[in-house]
């Protein structure tokens, strides 16, 4: 299954769609070599989560935009609505008429189709060629992403995230380096690092619970080993995937059972919680009381 199919549901739920490019079409025409030469700047209308909040007032103190802007010569400039009213700084948004160039929503009455035909957002088929020819080889060259990418008549008016292959799945095993360092360990890298880890915890600090396991037992950062991570997708409850053209099921997948087996041996070992179908990992592993956790 090719990660794009995800992420046209998951990934970019939020739609990246364009205004009117009044001011930046001479740009695109003229240069082609980064770092542009230019004092245009974008304005990008986006939430920003709670999460990022605590640490930046907006997305434009994020490292990884600062990276962007030295490396295009474009400068960007995020509009944050309220946290908790999003939808209303749209919907002001789009009765004011000042329109950014650049809006991340999915809050239009309608849909996209209707934002395009009332003129809030831009027909991007005939600009996508010129201005985003690497996408259009994507659309161009896979009839199955040109399909799900563009709407019924074969307009575009959304550009979405491609990827041909999945990732891994994005939680990680966190391990305390403290205890790393008091076993004189590295990070574990395999299951049988892990159970050192894990033996080294319950010797030592037996007031810990060596690995804080999700509550229903399924964890997809292990998983993965058996390459059935997609038994739990990524977070949504996405269960199936597909191998060889074939759809299929992590519940009814053979390597589960080993997975199973492994968590068995190590709750008898004592590594996991006897109560960690109603405890919360990250708590755990933040206050102290685990080990390691994936979080």
């Amino acid at each position: 299954m090719k990660k794009w199919q995800r992420a046209l549901v998951l990934a970019l739920s939020l739609m990246l769609v364009v205004a009117p490019m009044t001011g930046i079409t001479g740009v695109a025409e003229t240069a082609s070599v980064y770092p542009l030469e230019t004092d245009v700047k974008l304005t990008i209308w986006s939430r920003i989560t709670s999460a990022a909040s605590a640490y930046i007032t907006s997305l434009s103190e994020n490292a990884a935009v600062i990276a962007y802007q030295e490396a295009t010569g474009i400068d960007v400039e995020f509009i944050h609505p309220i946290s908790g009213q999003e939808t209303e700084s749209f919907n002001l948004l789009i009765a004011t008429g000042t329109y950014p160039d650049i809006m991340c929503a999915s809050s239009y009455a309608g849909g996209v189709a209707a934002a395009v035909l009332d003129g809030v957002y831009a027909d991007l088929t005939d600009y996508l060629p010129d201005y985003a020819p690497n996408y259009w080889s994507f659309v161009e060259n896979d009839p199955d992403f040109r399909k799900l990418a563009s709407t019924e008549d074969g307009r575009f008016t959304t550009m979405y995230n491609y990827k041909n292959q999945y990732e891994p799945y994005y939680y990680r095993t966190q391990f305390r380096q403290d205890l790393l360092d008091e076993f004189g360990m590295e990070i574990p890298l395999t299951l049988d690092e892990y159970e050192a880890y894990f033996e080294a915890v319950k010797t030592n600090h037996p007031e810990m619970v060596p690995y804080a396991l999700n509550n229903d037992g399924l964890e997809c950062s292990i998983l993965c080993a058996w390459n059935i991570g997609e038994i739990r997708g990524n977070g949504s409850g996405c269960n199936w995937y597909v191998v060889d053209g074939k759809a299929k099921s992590g519940y009814y997948a053979p390597e589960l059972k080993e997975y199973l087996e492994l968590m068995h041996s190590w709750y008898e070992k004592g590594y996991i919680s006897t109560d960690f179908i109603t405890e919360n990992p990250s708590t755990l592993f933040q206050t102290g009381e685990a080990a390691s956790c994936s979080i």
